[in-house]
C-alpha cells in the first residue's frame, strides 16, 4: 500500500491524441513527462474482451528528450510528484481502471530503473490504497539459454473489484508477450 505523498512539484494534465500525460519540471530545470496510453493504442493483439484490454494504461515517464542525458542529484520530490500523478490519474479515471508499467531498455537501464520504481513505491504515501504486482519476464534463446529478462508490473487500486481476474489476465498477458519473443 502506498502511504501520504507531500512535497511534490506542480505539474499539468493534458490529453495528446488519447494520451493522458502530466508534465513537471524539476528545481534543477529538467523537465519530465508521464504518459498514460490506453492499451488498445499501445498494444493492439490483447483480446478486447479482457478487463486490461477495456480498463487498462500503458504507464510510464521519461525525461524530454532535451534533458535525456542530463545526470540528476537525488530529488525525492520526483517520485513524489510521479506517485501524485498516478494518484490523480486514478481519481479522474475511476478506480477499475489499471496500469500496466514496462521498464524500458533503450539506454540499458531497465534493471536499475525498475529497482527504482519499486522503491518509490514501497516509500510512498498517498491518500488512495495501490496495489503494485511484479513479473520478470525471462527470454531464452531456442536452446534454452537466458538472453533477456524484461519486467513489467500491474498497478491495482486496492478496491478494484476485479482484482483476481485482473491477475489472471496479467498473467496472461506475461504469458502472450514471452510467446511472441
Amino acid at each position: 500500500m502506498i502511504r501520504r505523498v507531500s512535497e511534490f512539484y506542480s505539474y499539468l494534465f493534458q490529453e495528446e491524441q488519447g494520451i493522458t500525460v502530466a508534465y513537471f519540471k524539476t528545481k534543477s530545470g529538467t523537465e519530465y513527462r508521464v504518459y498514460f496510453y490506453p492499451i488498445p493504442e499501445y498494444f493492439e493483439r490483447l483480446n478486447s474482451d479482457t478487463f486490461l484490454y477495456r480498463y487498462g494504461y500503458f504507464f510510464g515517464f521519461t525525461k524530454l528528450a532535451k534533458y535525456e542525458g542530463k545526470r540528476e542529484a537525488p530529488d525525492f520530490r520526483i517520485r513524489n510528484t510521479i506517485l501524485n500523478i498516478i494518484e490523480e490519474f486514478f481519481n479522474e479515471k475511476g478506480i477499475d481502471k489499471v496500469l500496466l508499467f514496462y521498464c524500458d531498455d533503450e539506454d540499458g537501464k531497465k534493471v536499475k530503473r525498475s529497482k527504482c520504481f519499486d522503491t518509490w513505491f514501497e516509500m510512498a504515501e498517498t491518500k488512495t490504497c495501490f496495489k503494485k504486482y511484479d513479473e520478470e519476464i525471462i527470454i531464452k534463446d531456442i536452446d534454452g539459454n537466458l538472453m533477456d529478462v524484461e519486467f513489467l508490473s500491474l498497478i491495482i487500486e486496492c478496491e478494484n473489484q476485479n482484482l483476481e481476474l485482473l491477475l489472471k489476465e496479467f498473467q496472461d498477458f506475461k504469458e502472450q508477450l514471452i510467446s511472441n519473443k
